[in-house]
């Protein structure tokens, strides 16, 4: 069992460690950084299974992890993309695909692959199993609304408008078809995140990875991410946010600090000879940039990975797998 992404704790400078000194972990004065002060290790299913993965293989993933991997600090199991395509298959995408989606667009994981989400259950049931364990639960979503529910035109939850409202139909995945992305700005768009975050708290979510947020990082992805930000406050858990893709443009290091746990400093990262090239990979430089207090350089470890940062506590260096 194999690590899919790996977090590289970069040094902090003195002022942001100042303005870190006191953390509280809940309530309404939390500092969201706690909930990851060091980088979080665990278990992703893409790389193995890419869209295909089910509860099975969810929940043998935990059993080993419980087993062999709790006792050395690692906690997290997170089902990545597509839970929700009943027919997905591979690492690829169909256009088109129906989607499993609940009457306010909002996506549910598909029975054929998670029989406990029958009945409205979603991933509770799952989460549930995870925490038993002694672990936590984590799951992956893409940024915006689908296109199944635009073109249904469902209502929002929380308010009186309807997917048509909010989607930004100029707003799309280069390399995924399923969603259109959320312009917060107009009304409805803010509640339906808030919905979005109080449907995974519900279920127990513990982690979840934003995808095609981080790149371009365009002024409507800007304005999503803080709205996921808002979202997860909103529902009182310690939701850790990571996002995803990368390499996440050096320009918004500021902002993407002050909005999420976690980012990417490359695109995938494969147990291949062209991922290691430096050339193709700009983690170092990325690390550089985010990083400028004085002292020891982290550098990310290979492996079958993508590469993320996460918000750092002290001015430790460490690398560790997530």
């Amino acid at each position: 069992m194999s690590p899919t992404t790996f977090s590289c704790l970069p040094p902090r400078a003195p002022e942001t460690l100042a303005r870190h000194s006191t953390v509280r972990l809940c309530g309404p004065d939390a500092d969201f950084h706690a909930w990851a002060a060091t980088p979080p290790m665990g278990w992703n299913s893409w790389d193995c299974f890419g869209t295909t993965v089910t509860e099975a293989q969810t929940k043998a993933n935990a059993d080993f992890m419980a087993a062999k991997l709790k006792a050395h600090g690692w906690q997290y199991v997170v089902v990545d993309i597509e839970w929700y395509q009943p027919t997905a298959s591979g690492h690829g995408y169909v256009p088109g695909a129906k989607l499993v989606m609940d009457k306010f667009g909002r996506l549910l994981p598909a029975v054929e692959k998670f029989p406990s989400a029958a009945n409205g259950a979603g991933f509770k049931p799952l989460a549930d199993y995870v925490h038993a364990k002694g672990l936590k639960f984590g799951i992956h979503f893409m940024r915006g609304i689908p296109r199944q529910a635009v073109k249904q035109n469902t209502p929002v939850l929380g308010s009186d408008k309807h997917a048509a409202d909010i989607a930004d139909t100029s707003s799309v995945c280069s390399w995924n078809p399923d969603m259109y992305g959320v312009d917060v700005r107009r009304p409805g768009g803010q509640e339906y995140y808030n919905s979005l975050l109080a449907l995974y708290a519900g279920w127990g979510v513990d982690f979840i990875k934003v995808d095609d947020i981080s790149r371009p990082y365009d002024e409507v992805q800007k304005l999503e991410i803080e709205a996921i930000r808002r979202a997860i406050t909103k529902t009182g858990r310690p939701i850790v946010l990571s996002l995803s893709p990368g390499e996440t443009p050096l320009a918004r290091s500021a902002h993407v600090a002050d909005h999420a746990n976690m980012w990417r400093i490359s695109d995938d990262f494969w147990d291949n000879w062209p991922s290691s090239d430096p050339s193709s990979n700009a983690s170092t430089t990325g690390l550089r940039i985010v990083a400028p207090a004085p002292g020891p350089m982290p550098t990310c470890c290979p492996s079958a990975a993508s590469s993320s940062v996460a918000r750092p506590t002290s001015r430790a260096t460490s690398c560790s797998p997530s």
